[in-house]
């Protein structure tokens, strides 16, 4: 679970670094040489901000910037000689679906498996965690457009 929430952390890093700094609408790796500027990049990863369900904003994301991020992410750093990455991009009812599924799926086993990050407690937390989940997941005014999956 850390190796990979690292491995995550390192492709953030750099997807921020080819969308901060590489101008146009490819994502192509620029030569180190290019990237003088060390500020421009603290700057960048400085500016980052989560974003919540109230700040979701309402409007499609166009294929073109949903093509750009996955080919940023396509160039994430790894150690072996295949890059292992893969991605499923969800629309909004594939996204319902599948959380639906999860959530079936802790209906059946949270008290053997706990629910969220393995969390476990009792049958009332259980159903207030459960309520609140599917309220954030499932109902449109919560969920984005689209998630990313890497499997």
């Amino acid at each position: 679970h850390h190796v990979l929430t690292a491995a995550l952390a390192g492709a953030l890093v750099f997807i921020l670094a080819l969308v901060c700094l590489t101008p146009g609408e490819h994502a192509e790796p620029q030569p180190t040489t290019q990237l003088s500027e060390p500020a421009a990049l603290l700057g960048c990863i400085r500016a980052r901000r989560s974003v919540f369900p109230r700040s979701h904003v309402r409007r499609p994301v166009p294929p073109a910037t949903m093509r750009r991020l996955l080919e940023a992410a396509m160039w994430a750093p790894y150690h072996g000689p295949v890059p292992p990455w893969r991605f499923v991009v969800l629309g909004r009812r594939a996204m319902a679906e599948m959380q639906r599924t999860t959530l079936e799926f802790y209906d059946a086993h949270w008290h053997e498996t706990g629910w969220a990050d393995g969390k476990r407690g009792t049958a009332a937390e259980y159903l207030k965690w459960r309520a609140m989940t599917e309220v954030q997941w499932i109902c449109p005014e919560y969920t984005p457009q689209h998630i990313l999956s890497v499997p």
